[in-house]
């Protein structure tokens, strides 16, 4: 059975016991009243191109992503002439290119789960100044999901970045996008992580810096800073690097495609007591002006992959769906809203079943510190069966006992971004071991209305252990930003 978004906006058929959409049926959106003059403005100025035809030139794709965590900025408008109203604060995702023959290049995005734009500048793209070297931008060239700029004419020699982002602020989703020309695109892309500890204690401690080519370009040029927190000094480094005024800078030069330089970064806490939380990020930059960037934080979560990003089946959940074998979604689910995750790919749906009842659950066994002091998670209702009120809900329990609740008659029903939701704890901070479950049931009748409920980035937040060993806390790419 296929989940649903609208039924009024789905055809299904039947056949063997699985919704399948008919032959040419769309999900389309509707701008939210409070936006639809500004939206419907910029809309019309769409120029509809349609799918440009095959041709046999070279075409190189790359795959990315846009989530909450994303860095973000006030796009364009299609024309680049201005900045949009609408897209204000949008997440976005830059990629860096050059050709090696000179000609007209169709750039093409699919995006899923989110009403996609792509922007073509040449040179560098500055997010504080979006309208500067932008040349050229498109909304929906044949649809929601579909962008294209088709034959712009590009030089060898010259630095050009595609943006991909959305039209709306908070829309999260995948893409991939292809450059299709008489040359080849080359597309450097370099991934910069980090390790650091899960505690800090006074004396030395260590940072694993790892940067690794995944491109299809050799890059020269490549260095990564790091401005070390208030409280730490610069003790040593294995690769060579140095620090001035509290910024140690690694300096690799060259890195070929398929190689990774490591380094490892020793610095003192000195006489820092209680062992605090210190956040630590690092950048990335390289001669074509490729970007990329890293945050490490000493704290850990008694929650394993509470972004679900593991996806179904990864273990770390118990997965319970009757009508779909698990709560767990991401682009795949077929009627894929337009605000799918909180972060990442993946996130928790309950309900999608529009004429059916419909009972999902995720639960967890884990070990409660007595130091923790809340369960927080990111919460979108965003849309509830009316006419089933309170009997279409979803809910949380620790040991079997509620601890929060919402259903159809909440005042949140209809809201299309997520709002974090933070629950005490008081005796389940132990020290034992405690089982958490997100569980929801939808009556389903078949009345016209849906209820899609989610859940997304579950967190047992825990101070730093004092004198810990070393974990993979947090990394990112040249596509996406860290989560918080």
């Amino acid at each position: 059975m296929t989940k649903l978004l609208n039924p009024a906006l789905f055809v299904g058929l039947f056949f063997m016991g699985c919704a399948v959409a008919a032959p040419g049926s769309q999900n389309l959106r509707v701008p939210a009243s409070a936006k639809a003059g500004a939206a419907a403005a910029e809309k019309s100025h769409n120029v509809k191109v349609g799918r440009p035809p095959a041709r046999p030139n070279a075409a190189v794709s790359y795959n990315g992503s846009l989530s909450a965590a994303d860095p973000t900025y006030n796009r364009t408008v299609e024309g680049c002439t201005s900045l949009s109203g609408v897209g204000t604060d949008v997440s976005y995702s830059a990629k860096t290119f050059t050709v090696d023959t000179a000609g007209n290049y169709d750039i093409e995005s699919e995006q899923t789960g989110f009403d996609g734009m792509i922007f073509l500048y040449t040179g560098t793209f500055n997010p504080s100044s979006a309208v500067t070297n932008c040349t050229e931008g498109n909304d929906d060239s044949s649809g929601v999901g579909f962008s294209a700029i088709v034959g712009a004419p590009l030089v060898t020699g010259t630095s050009y970045t595609v943006v991909t982002t959305s039209f709306d602020n908070s829309e999260t989703g995948t893409f991939t996008n292809t450059i299709t020309g008489p040359g080849s695109a080359s597309l450097p892309n370099l991934t910069l992580s980090k390790t650091a500890p899960n505690g800090v204690s006074t004396g030395n401690f260590s940072y694993q810096f790892d940067v690794a080519n995944t491109g299809t370009t050799n890059e020269t040029g490549v260095k990564v800073t790091d401005t070390l927190p208030a409280g730490l000094t610069y003790v040593s480094d294995t690769c060579g690097g140095s620090a001035v005024a509290g910024v140690w800078t690694w300096t690799i030069g060259a890195s070929n495609q398929g190689t990774t330089a490591t380094c490892t970064l020793t610095v003192s806490a000195g006489n820092v007591a209680n062992c605090p939380a210190i956040t630590n990020n690092a950048s990335l930059v390289t001669d074509s002006g490729f970007t990329a960037s890293a945050s490490t934080n000493n704290l850990s979560d008694a929650v394993t992959d509470g972004g679900f990003e593991g996806g179904p089946g990864a273990g770390t959940w118990v997965e319970a769906s009757d009508n779909f074998g698990t709560p767990l979604c991401d682009a795949s689910c077929s009627q894929t809203p337009d605000n799918g995750p909180h972060s990442g790919s993946f996130w928790a749906w309950f309900g999608g079943v529009g004429d059916a009842p419909e009972t999902g659950s995720l639960s967890q066994t884990l070990t409660i510190p007595n130091t923790a002091t809340a369960i927080t998670f990111w919460v979108d209702l965003t849309a509830c069966n009316a006419n089933q009120g309170a009997a279409d809900f979803v809910r949380l329990t620790i040991d079997g006992t509620e601890v929060w609740r919402e259903d159809a008659t909440s005042p949140a029903c209809g809201e299309t971004t997520y709002h974090q939701v933070s629950i005490p704890l008081t005796t389940q901070a132990d020290g034992n071991s405690h089982t958490i479950v997100f569980e929801s049931e939808q009556e389903g009748f078949d009345d016209g209305e849906v209820t899609n409920l989610f859940i997304d980035d579950v967190s047992i937040a825990l101070p730093p252990v004092c004198g810990a060993g070393q974990s993979d806390l947090i990394f990112a790419n040249g596509f996406e930003a860290p989560t918080p």
